[in-house]
């Protein structure tokens, strides 16, 4: 094997291996950005549900207190 040949096979090798590194990077760059994109709409979804929860149960008591009101007149 000539040291043209060796030399040309290992520039592609490099060229190869710095692309497939590219990739990884893109990949991981995705799913860090798919996980935070999940990650704050479970966090939103939670928090809906529970201002869904304070608003009933403050309903239901401020509905308590004025049955109470009406009762007692």
């Amino acid at each position: 094997m000539s040291k043209k040949v060796f030399f040309v096979l290992v520039i592609l090798m490099s060229l190869s291996l710095i692309g497939i590194i590219f990739v990884q990077a893109y990949y991981i760059k995705n799913s860090i950005s798919t996980k935070e994109d999940q990650f704050t709409f479970n966090v939103k979804k939670a928090l809906n549900y529970v201002a869904d929860n304070i608003e009933d149960e403050d309903f239901k008591d401020h509905a308590l207190k004025l049955k109470r009101e009406i009762e007692s007149r």
